[in-house]
């Protein structure tokens, strides 16, 4: 982990409303969906292109070799392999709001990793979830 000037170091500890951290699971789950559901459509597309495009040099492979169709597919094929689906993490965000909602206490105390991972979203789940998703949502891809 990056460092964060030593504050990784210090047992620094709040207090938060149980509503607080449902709220803000909530906020993270939806803005999960939105970012999931563009990174799937993209995913999709993305996907097609490539193996309509290894269908038709795959064609002209048939016709007879061409060193250039080999090397188009052969990028195409890369292209594929390389392709990372998206993940749904809507599943991890549910256990934790029913978590918070099944609490019978109305105040958490929490360190500042821990809150970082529920207000902030920094789960390393939901980080690798997001990194995977803008691969697909910040980034346009000329085929």
């Amino acid at each position: 982990m990056a460092s964060n000037y030593g504050l990784n170091t210090l047992d620094i500890r709040a207090q938060y409303s149980i509503k607080q951290l449902i709220d803000a699971l909530i906020e993270n789950r939806n803005l999960h969906v939105e970012e999931y559901t563009r990174a799937c459509a993209a995913y999709n597309t993305d996907r097609s292109v490539i193996y309509t495009m290894i269908a038709k040099l795959s064609s002209e492979l048939s016709a007879g070799f061409n060193s250039d169709v080999h090397q188009q597919l052969q990028k195409y094929w890369g292209r594929l392999s390389s392709l990372r689906e998206p993940i749904d993490q809507r599943a991890m965000y549910d256990q934790y709001i029913e978590l918070f909602q099944a609490s019978t206490s109305t105040e958490l105390t929490l360190t500042m990793s821990e809150a970082n991972s529920i207000i902030n979203d920094e789960w390393d789940w939901a980080v690798n979830a997001r990194g995977i998703a803008a691969s697909y949502t910040s980034v346009s891809k000329a085929y």
